[in-house]
């Protein structure tokens, strides 16, 4: 399947961007070797992470896809982040390392009852460094979670 996917990029006039989603894609172990090869054949890549890698691996990523990354996508889980001020500076050096506009940067997360607080402190600071961070409605069986006016 690997294989057929890039004789299919390979045969194509057009350029394509490819988004990397999953799970977590980092941890796929074929992850660098897919991305190489997307740039190596002049496509795009795009990415949907949780954004839990290191910032080694960070680095590794945007400095063979920096001309070729389309866009980041961020979907942040707040049980994930232990530190907020940690999480920023790492966002601000992706911005910076990958030279994206900070519209190219889509930063989501599920509002949760229990984590009301930790996005409302979340969503500030994202805001004010020139990044929209997108809440989305919490998805339950056949619907979505209901909220209270509070």
């Amino acid at each position: 399947m690997f294989d057929n996917f890039f004789a299919f990029l390979k045969s194509q006039a057009e350029t394509f961007t490819v988004h990397f989603i999953g799970g977590e894609p980092f941890l796929y172990p074929r992850f660098f070797e897919m991305c190489e090869r997307v740039v190596v054949e002049g496509h795009n890549v795009a990415l949907t992470t949780n954004f839990s890698m290191s910032d080694h691996t960070l680095e590794k990523f945007l400095n063979f896809t920096k001309e070729h990354l389309s866009y980041f996508e961020i979907s942040v889980h707040l049980q994930q982040i232990q530190n907020i001020d940690v999480f920023y500076e790492k966002l601000l050096f992706c911005k910076k390392m990958s030279g994206l506009d900070f519209n190219d940067f889509r930063i989501f997360s599920v509002l949760t009852v229990e984590g009301f607080e930790s996005l409302v402190q979340l969503k500030n600071n994202p805001t004010r460094l020139g990044f929209e961070l997108r809440v989305q409605r919490k998805t339950i069986f056949l619907g979505h979670q209901e909220y209270s006016d509070e």
